[in-house]
């Protein structure tokens, strides 16, 4: 990066504001190294954040397939008690 020039003055397309003559050039653009490092950490948070969704996808799956066997397992054991209440009174 050049040393000189503030990268914090950005008008969002890359280009600087101010400080123009202290930029190799002059042309008022930011270096293509920071151009490409603002985009490699726009890419690197996405994927982060498709990573982190893939993550939740996963656990919601083996939380619904716990909840379901939960659920019938509940249902079978509900079938034996009333099988055994009704073994009782006979």
């Amino acid at each position: 990066m050049v040393p000189h020039a503030k990268m914090n003055h950005s008008n969002g397309r890359g280009e600087l504001v101010g400080h123009v003559s202290s930029l190799p050039g002059g042309d008022g653009r930011a270096p293509l190294r920071f151009r490409w490092g603002v985009l490699q950490a726009t890419v690197d948070a996405r994927d982060s954040l498709r990573r982190a969704i893939s993550k939740r996808q996963e656990v919601d799956i083996t939380m619904r397939r716990a909840e379901r066997t939960l659920k019938f397992a509940m249902f079978l054991y509900s079938l034996v008690y009333f099988r055994a209440m009704t073994q009782l009174r006979k």
